[in-house]
């Protein structure tokens, strides 16, 4: 692929002149624009692609949004957010392209629309959600020219939202990465690639597919976190076993379109950029960690959870090596991105990270 190359030409054009007996008429000063003063309610849309009882939606998506309406302007601004749940007005699969082109002010944005997206679902990347946070927040918003060559250049990233680690939910005792050899295996987006590592065959699936699936033996489990337990996605009824791993932490973000933000008020972008950092990342991924406990324990309550040795689990990590040198690779030699150097920033974030 060619490099485009960008040449800048500058010219700079000296006039002098000297009239005799005359003086030179007094440059005019420029007005300035007056500036936007934010003092009404400013009406804000948004859309969660996932239903209203998922946990990222109770423990961060609500807990931002009465943040966000609880700003006040020094001369009385506010916001009011409007908010959607579902797969109207957009899915999961298209939330790039409609929180780009305006569908809505601000959305759930999967990071299976976005290349960059892809280091949520690395087996065993991160060790925790805060660090999750921490390190895709950055990724995603230090320079989008740097990483991904413009593709989120549409949409601001507001915040990072990483779901609970990934168990295995399924009607196969797994407690090796032999024992998934063959077995079918729930797949969303790049999650295929971990499972084809370990042997397993990935049945794309949404969410709300997954319990009547298993019923059905469409698939045999799936890696889902501990509110599979409960809620909305008819996991927990439908299996027998329950391993822990946290071999992924899957990462959702809430995106502003850019036009939408740009379109404020000066004092109002400032209101929303004080909820939009790296540590309100985390601070709110330590709150929906913390809300795992209760589901965790309502799982073993219900559930046999094997827990893997220290040996055990260091031959699911053997057996997953592969997958980040695999990612890197194709997305330096099929995308022209420099994989290898965006896995080098991810690990030193990580080593960064609070």
């Amino acid at each position: 692929m060619k490099k485009l190359l960008f040449i800048s030409l500058a010219v700079i054009l000296a006039l002098s002149v000297s009239l005799v007996g005359c003086t030179a008429p007094a440059e005019e000063e420029e007005e300035e624009e007056p500036e936007v003063v934010w003092n009404t309610t400013i009406p804000l849309t948004m859309h969660c692609t996932i239903s209203n009882r998922a946990s990222i939606v109770e423990f961060i998506f609500d807990p931002w949004v009465a943040q966000v309406e609880a700003l006040t302007g020094d001369q009385g601004g506010k916001f009011d957010v409007t908010v959607t749940y579902g797969d109207a007005p957009f899915d999961a699969t298209t939330s790039l392209a409609a929180i780009g082109s305006g569908v809505v002010d601000i959305g759930q944005l999967s990071g299976d629309t976005f290349h960059l997206g892809g280091i949520g679902i690395l087996p065993w990347l991160f060790p925790d959600m805060e660090t999750a946070a921490y390190v895709t927040h950055i990724m995603w918003t230090e320079g989008n020219q740097k990483w991904d060559r413009g593709e989120l250049s549409g949409v601001k990233i507001l915040i990072s939202a990483p779901l609970w680690g990934a168990e295995w939910w399924g009607n196969v005792e797994v407690k090796v990465p032999t024992d998934l050899q063959g077995v079918k295996v729930r797949a969303e987006g790049a999650e295929a690639a971990g499972l084809l590592a370990l042997g397993a065959s990935p049945v794309y699936l949404g969410t709300s597919e997954i319990g009547p699936a298993l019923q059905t033996h469409i698939v045999d489990g799936c890696f889902f976190t501990w509110s599979g337990i409960g809620g909305f996605s008819g996991v927990g009824p439908n299996v027998d076993y329950v391993t822990q791993l946290d071999i992924f932490y899957r990462v959702y973000a809430l995106a502003m379109n850019k036009a939408s933000y740009d379109a404020l008020p000066a004092e109002a972008q400032e209101a929303i950029d004080s909820l939009s950092t790296a540590a309100k990342s985390v601070e709110l991924a330590a709150a929906h960690a913390a809300g795992a406990a209760e589901d965790k324990a309502a799982t073993e309550a219900a559930k046999p959870v094997y827990v893997p040795t220290a040996t055990e689990l260091a031959a699911w990590k053997t057996a997953t090596a592969g997958v980040k040198a695999d990612w890197a690779a194709y997305m330096t030699d099929t995308l022209g991105f420099d994989g290898a150097g965006i896995l080098t920033r991810v690990n030193t974030l990580i080593s960064q990270a609070p």
